[in-house]
């Protein structure tokens, strides 16, 4: 004898598939991935790949392997500098590029007038274009273009950030949408420590409600 399901078992398991769904689905349709985090490390890892190959070029040319960024030979040859020899490493647009800084420090530079503008819609800015001091190291901004409604929810989410180097240099504004990596005069890429910066490293890919 064959069995099978009577109609009101039917009825009853399609009915508690429906509330089911009912529940998950709008969970999974308001729920977004951590822009951030996302954004970050990508961005983090473009730049860490960047003073990599640049830091090779550079024992190549004859740079000191324990004082490479602090070496003359960073502001020699072509191109010359930190921001162009980065800038030579990474999928840059053409437009931004380090002449936009009229400074040789980057100073100048903001979130609205990076130096640095990558085909994946990364801004670099605050780049210096000049050897890094001996025992010292140079914080870079990071940040993707941003719509209107994105940059809102940005500088909303920061707005208890202090105003810093990484700022949109806009009026009015006194938030931080960029986000800081620290070079090394030896190479090293790190991110500051109990910083806004080192939790999203630490946080795994996450999904956030809208």
């Amino acid at each position: 004898m064959k069995k099978s399901f009577t109609l009101a078992e039917t009825l009853v398991t399609l009915t508690v598939l429906g509330i089911i769904m009912a529940i998950v689905i709008p969970l999974i349709s308001k729920a977004r991935p951590d822009k951030d985090v996302i954004m970050f490390k990508k961005a983090l890892y473009s730049l860490q790949s960047a003073v990599g190959n640049a830091t090779e070029e550079l024992l190549n040319e004859g740079a000191m392997s324990n004082t490479i960024w602090s070496d003359d030979i960073v502001t020699t040859g072509s191109p010359s500098g930190f921001c162009n020899r980065i800038s030579d490493h990474l999928n840059t647009t053409g437009k931004g590029k380090c002449g936009n800084a009229t400074s040789d420090d980057g100073s100048d530079s903001h979130y609205y007038n990076p130096q640095i503008v990558t085909t994946d819609g990364m801004r670099f800015w605050h780049v210096p274009n000049k050897k890094i001091a001996k025992n010292s190291s140079v914080e870079i901004c990071v940040e993707r273009p941003l719509s209107n409604s994105e940059l809102s929810t940005l500088e909303q989410a920061r707005e208890n950030r202090a105003t810093g180097n990484c700022g949109p240099d806009k009026a009015g504004s006194t938030t931080n949408v960029g986000l800081r990596v620290k070079v090394f005069w030896d190479g090293k890429v790190h991110v500051p420590e109990n910083t806004y910066e080192a939790d999203l490293i630490d946080r795994s890919f996450e999904v956030q409600k809208q």
